[in-house]
């Protein structure tokens, strides 16, 4: 990369103008974006920068719904009732699991 001090010095041998040297300097600041500018402790918003963010996210999810299921399993014990339909939403949640799965692997490719 080309610093400051290297333009000053081709505006001094004459091999680019002032007004090209200036040019130069705001493009690749503007390139460089709002990065540069941060301090070192400063953190920029992003969400989902890679596949590590949706695994914790999925890991809570399916730490969330197991608890629903033990929960929903237990009032379902109390009642009396058949847990037909926790297994029918746990073949729902493996298959959107599974989708989820997929689309971010080989679709989005965020591996």
């Amino acid at each position: 990369m080309i610093e400051r001090d290297d333009l000053r010095a081709a505006v001094a041998a004459g091999v680019v103008t002032e007004a090209q040297a200036a040019r130069l300097t705001a493009m690749s600041e503007e390139r460089r974006g709002i990065r540069a500018i941060m301090g070192p402790s400063d953190e920029p918003f992003e969400l989902f920068r890679g596949l590590n963010e949706i695994f914790i996210v999925v890991g809570l999810t399916i730490l969330y719904f197991g608890w629903l299921a033990v929960t929903g399993l237990t009032i379902f014990n109390n009642l009396g009732a058949a847990p037909v339909s926790v297994v029918g939403l746990s073949i729902v949640a493996l298959f959107a699991i599974v989708a989820a799965a997929q689309y971010f692997t080989i679709i989005r490719r965020m591996v």
